[in-house]
């Protein structure tokens, strides 16, 4: 779905459907449009037998949209996943402001609903606190169809269909989240959270037009830790000990040894210009039919 992505908009039929106060509105209309297409496709299946035999995933990209190019009032919770830390001016030991939620590492900005259906398959109401992803969506899938992924690579998924199956509640033991293509900035460890770098987008945009605060990019050795089972705001950094934090460390150096020793594409999309995906039926390099 492009629901509930900027710029919001939703059938007139969803119009008050949410009770948020003013325009702030808009972003729950919009949402309820979503959830209503989501009902639709559920009673289809339901309707047409497909129910038994359909695994249906929902889940979403990333947090809230609190970035400098959206409007505060159309933007969702983070819930209690604040990024606590990161919004303290630096006078109090904190990051110096800016927004915690969407392309940023803190838990607002990549903790997301992740609901798993399939009559008769998953126990409908059973809730886990295993650590999963949406990389792990893919191996589930090939796995239901009796396949195998290409033994070639790594994969950062993993199959979880005996976790949505009920038969175990194990999933990862680390999360890696990356800030771009080259760093991984957090590292999640059963319940701690450590911080290599800490950084805020520029906030969401306020009625007057101005911006609060974008605060600082810190590089933290060693990492800043939190435990999100005792403060999922990520507000009081911890000493985790020597093990856990020997532990947060090995796994950052074998996640990157991974990476630089795995499968990789020789293909260069920006030398040969036949490489270039495109459309323009005018260029060397479309590959559609006039």
């Amino acid at each position: 779905f492009a629901h509930p992505h900027t710029p919001l908009f939703y059938d007139p039929k969803f119009s008050n459907s949410s009770s948020r106060p003013g325009f702030k509105q808009r972003y729950g209309n919009t949402l309820a449009e979503a959830d209503a297409a989501i009902g639709e496709i559920m009673m289809s299946l339901e309707e047409h037998g497909l129910a038994t035999d359909t695994l249906v995933f929902i889940t979403s990209d990333n947090g809230p949209a609190n970035v400098a190019s959206v409007d505060c009032d159309d933007i969702g919770s983070v819930g209690p996943y604040l990024g606590y830390w990161q919004t303290q001016s630096k006078s109090r030991g904190g990051g110096g402001g800016g927004g915690t939620a969407k392309d940023t590492n803190w838990e607002g900005g990549h903790r997301v609903m992740g609901i798993a259906v399939w009559d008769g398959v998953i126990s409908a109401g059973r809730v886990s606190n295993a650590l999963v992803s949406t990389l792990d969506i893919l191996p589930t899938i090939v796995s239901l169809a009796g396949k195998r992924l290409k033994a070639d690579r790594s994969y950062d998924g993993i199959d979880i269909s005996a976790l949505l199956f009920g038969k175990t509640e194990q999933a990862h033991e680390t999360l890696f989240h990356p800030a771009s293509s080259t760093e991984i900035s957090a590292i999640r460890y059963h319940n701690y959270k450590a911080h290599f770098r800490t950084y805020g987008q520029q906030p969401c945009r306020l009625p007057n037009g101005t911006h609060l605060p974008v605060g600082d990019a810190i590089v933290h050795d060693p990492p800043l830790v939190f435990d999100l089972d005792q403060d999922p705001a990520e507000s009081e950094p911890i000493d985790p000990g020597p093990k856990v934090m020997a532990e947060i460390l090995r796994s950052f150096q074998a996640f990157w040894q991974d990476v630089n020793s795995t499968f990789r594409s020789v293909t260069s999309f920006d030398e040969d210009p036949l490489y270039r995906p495109c459309s323009n039926t005018s260029s060397v390099c479309c590959r559609l039919k006039a």
